[in-house]
């Protein structure tokens, strides 16, 4: 009897024991249940956006093909900009790019020579960069017929239709307006039509296509007409004076520290970075300053 009931009490403490442990499994389970519910959840800090620099450019090309070669310049360029990425505008025209930069609707702009001297005075903006072709600074312009039009002299323009990019273009009217000045011709009165265009391959395509009796462009627009049979047909009848490259400048809303950062991405691209055959006019750039363009010519200083 007594054996019997020293059992039960043995069987009665076993039980008590796995209740109770149990229970504090039970409660250690509940207690570690609150403490991951009011944890506070870790966030990812956000990855910040990318500063939008908006960067103008006049097209001297078709708008198609200077919207992939410049979008696609400027994606090469951002490259070497962790904080910013520079976003294409085409402007419809010389002056219509430096008052965008004016009026800040644009950050950046590449800028006609002529455009730059004209405005610089008026438009707050800093020199960045300027192109280097083939080991060049500068560029000249051409005036230019094709060969079945008799004429063979800057002389013989007299009285005939001429073609040129646009008022503020330094190669594509300006500077071939002094040329045209120099041989004794007035501009526009000794002409039948001078008519501007827009932009250097409409010129020469213009040209080519009778519309035009001769044009006015800056030389690698010349030299880099497509069809080959139809370039044999063109004739330089004279250059101009070298022209300054034109400027990559930023505006007044790009604050100081940004424009080296700016100036250091362009000065970056050389030709054994660009692999895309769309660029390969692209070769380099050098740091430009405002005393530059100090020798620029205009048509009211003649």
């Amino acid at each position: 009897m007594g054996a019997e009931r020293a059992k039960s009490r043995g069987v009665l403490a076993v039980v008590l024991s796995l209740l109770l442990l149990a229970g504090l499994a039970a409660l250690f389970a509940f207690a570690l249940s609150r403490q991951v519910q009011q944890a506070p959840e870790v966030q990812q800090a956000p990855v910040p956006e990318r500063r939008v620099l908006k960067f103008g450019k006049t097209p001297t090309i078709s708008l198609r093909k200077a919207y992939e070669v410049y979008s696609i310049f400027l994606d090469l360029v951002s490259e070497d900009l962790p904080c910013c990425k520079l976003e294409l505008v085409l402007a419809p025209s010389y002056e219509a790019c430096v008052n965008m930069l004016a009026s800040g609707e644009i950050d950046l702009a590449w800028l006609g020579t002529a455009t730059y001297v004209e405005h610089r005075g008026r438009v707050p903006m800093t020199p960045l960069v300027r192109p280097v072709w083939e080991g060049n600074t500068s560029y000249r312009g051409v005036i230019f017929t094709t060969e079945d039009t008799g004429i063979s002299t800057v002389e013989d323009l007299r009285g005939k239709r001429l073609a040129v990019v646009d008022r503020e273009s330094a190669s594509g009217y300006i500077y071939p307006a002094l040329v045209l000045r120099a041989h004794g011709l007035k501009v526009p009165q000794d002409f039948a039509a001078i008519d501007y265009l827009g932009s250097h391959d409409a010129v020469v395509v213009a040209v080519l296509l009778g519309e035009y009796d001769a044009g006015a462009v800056y030389e690698r627009a010349f030299a880099s007409v497509a069809d080959r049979g139809k370039r044999v047909k063109l004739r330089v009848l004279a250059s101009t004076d070298p022209i300054p490259g034109e400027p990559i400048v930023a505006g007044a809303r790009v604050e100081a520290a940004l424009v080296e950062q700016l100036r250091a991405a362009f000065l970056a691209v050389r030709r054994d970075r660009v692999e895309h055959p769309l660029l390969e006019d692209f070769f380099a750039f050098e740091v430009a300053s405002d005393r530059d363009y100090d020798n620029v010519l205009s048509l009211e200083e003649k």
